[in-house]
């Protein structure tokens, strides 16, 4: 008669109030990254091709940051590794909604065309 095998080794675990606070963290950043991208498309003037360059880069930037919140609010994102890959997604989010905004700052600024400026 074989021995029964040991039950595998629990997951690394995140506790829930610190990932209750990184799920609030990430929302708050969402939620400004969209109203940044509200106030910007009603801005009244002519869209040029650097907007809308930089509007795919924040696009692509915000959908990351909801991708991670959306991975955070379920249940197995207490497993440290599971939270490490959310937290690895909204910074990439993070990175490129930034990249975007910077993008067409510079752009309107070198006299590229754009909105940015006409807030």
């Amino acid at each position: 008669m074989t021995a029964p095998s040991p039950p595998p080794p629990e997951p690394d675990r995140v506790d829930s109030a610190f990932r209750n606070g990184t799920l609030a963290a990430t929302g708050i950043v969402a939620a400004f990254s969209l109203g940044f991208l509200t106030r910007w498309a009603g801005v009244s003037g002519t869209w040029s091709a650097t907007d809308f360059v930089s509007l795919i880069v924040i696009l692509a930037g915000i959908a990351c940051q909801i991708r991670a919140i959306y991975a955070l609010l379920d249940y197995e994102s207490l497993e440290l590794a599971r939270h490490r890959r959310a937290i690895r997604i909204f910074k990439i989010g993070l990175g490129l909604t930034a990249a975007g905004v910077v993008l067409a700052v510079f752009a309107d600024v070198a006299g590229m065309g754009g909105i940015v400026m006409r807030w």
